[in-house]
């Protein structure tokens, strides 16, 4: 009986690491085409996503800055 179960959890957390696998792997490709849209976004207008970034950052700043008064 023991042993039945032993060979049931190993099955179990084989076939839950081939998943996970295919999830990673499946998760890396996403991320990939998603970090190839924004590069070819960024290239496309550089000077207006540096704009954004800044008053994003200035935005930010002034908000936190805001709160410890």
């Amino acid at each position: 009986m023991r042993e039945l179960e032993l060979i049931e959890i190993k099955r179990t957390i084989s076939e839950l690491n081939t998943k996970l696998d295919e999830l990673s792997d499946s998760i890396r490709k996403t991320a990939r085409k998603q970090q190839e849209c924004a590069e070819v976004k960024v290239n496309g207008t550089p000077l207006a996503y540096m704009a954004g970034a800044l008053m994003g950052g200035f935005l930010v700043g002034y908000l936190l800055s805001r709160g410890k008064s």
